[in-house]
């Protein structure tokens, strides 16, 4: 599969991330981070919870950017 270069071009790589998840079976999921360990996150752009419930818990993740 070819992407289109809209697609794969980075304006700030440090700040963006590309994940590309098949619709066919037997294809992995791909995780494109040219940024490295060198990622920059927005302070506060992660918000988590967890809640106890009959069963076990529930974990909420809510992400702002």
């Amino acid at each position: 599969m070819v992407l289109e270069a809209a697609v794969v071009t980075f304006c700030g790589p440090a700040q963006e991330i590309l994940v590309f998840s098949p619709d066919r079976p037997g294809f992995a999921r791909v995780i494109y981070n040219l940024a490295g360990r060198r990622r920059v996150l927005q302070q506060d752009s992660l918000e988590a919870s967890i809640e106890a419930e009959e069963c076990g818990y529930r974990l909420t993740l809510t992400a702002r950017a």
